[in-house]
């Protein structure tokens, strides 16, 4: 599957977790001389060689539309530009600097909650987008809707993932899975990679 998408990938590994429980692809590495696909074995017992192949897919796309290097971006943001940027307006607004000051359990629950509305909500609309992403590669890459909508529905099966999130849960970093089907099965079959 690597080779038919273009990309490397240096080692393949299979991990176990919870005793086959757990069920996730996941690839690693910004660069391809240290890129990494792990498959845990939960993947490996239930799913079928054309399942693990679409879930394997869609982690493919996630290189080939250079998501790790926008969840790399989005790390470099928070530190270099949002946190200076924070800093500035407590300086910039003497109110916000003598609340905080004032109040010493205030301080640590603004920064809880910035870090959790930066990495929890934005990030979540950002992982979201990726997926979405991702998965249109691997039913652009495998030809298969059927078999990765099986793939998808095994996962949250497994997993106990819910078919549906309460719109309160922006924090998720993967759409629903029946959100997932839908958008997959909207996607035209004359698609190309």
């Amino acid at each position: 599957m690597c080779v038919k998408a273009g990309i490397k990938s240096s080692d393949i590994y299979s991990i176990s977790i919870s005793g086959g429980k757990v069920a996730n692809v996941m690839i690693t590495g910004l660069f391809p001389f240290c890129r990494c696909v792990f498959i845990t074995d939960g993947v490996l017992a239930n799913f079928s060689a054309e399942e693990i192949e679409s879930l394997l897919a869609h982690e493919i796309g996630h290189i080939k539309k250079m998501h790790l290097w926008g969840y790399f971006l989005f790390s470099i943001c928070y530190a270099f530009g949002f946190v200076p940027l924070l800093v500035y307006l407590v300086g910039k607004f003497p109110a916000i600097e003598d609340f905080l000051m004032e109040n010493k359990l205030a301080s640590p629950l603004w920064v809880l909650a910035i870090i959790m509305v930066y990495f929890g909500a934005i990030f979540g609309l950002l992982s979201r987008k990726f997926e979405k992403q991702a998965d249109k590669y691997a039913v652009e890459l495998t030809g298969n809707k059927d078999v990765f909508i099986s793939a998808l529905r095994k996962l949250a099966k497994i997993n106990a993932l819910p078919k549906k999130w309460a719109k309160t849960e922006v924090s998720q970093t993967h759409p629903a899975t029946e959100e997932r089907i839908r958008f997959i099965k909207a996607i035209p079959w004359n698609i190309a990679v």
